[in-house]
């Protein structure tokens, strides 16, 4: 019985859902919101790998088109409560007019700390 408990604690820890919101701190012109689902390869360790992806909607020069993204990093946890974050990530979508439509990659590089209450 303790084990069956166990593998449902850990299978409700492997993933994670996030909404979110990025505005480009050079230009106020660019931002990007969303849906994230994230996997974690090793829960419950001090140094955590997981990949990411999710949909949504990026804002380029006041137009809004749909947009995808996805990528990886790893979570190092200093303690209990707190740690380290760092990921990079690839943000998808097309824009332009008809006849001039083009995809785009915005490649996001980011390093955070996190606080679990």
């Amino acid at each position: 019985m303790r084990r069956e408990r166990q593998t449902a604690e850990t299978a409700t820890r492997d993933y994670g859902i996030e909404f979110a919101h990025d505005q480009s701190p050079v230009t106020r012109r660019a931002a990007s919101k969303g849906l994230r689902i994230t996997f974690e390869f090793l829960p419950g360790r001090q140094m955590v790998p997981f990949v990411t992806g999710g949909v949504g909607a990026s804002i380029m020069q006041g137009r809004t088109e749909a947009s995808f993204n996805f990528g990886a990093g790893t979570t190092l946890f200093l303690s209990r409560r707190s740690g380290m974050r760092w990921e990079a990530r690839d943000y998808v979508f097309h824009s332009g007019t008809d006849n001039a439509r083009r995809l785009h990659h915005n490649i996001e590089f980011s390093i955070g700390t996190l606080m679990l209450f």
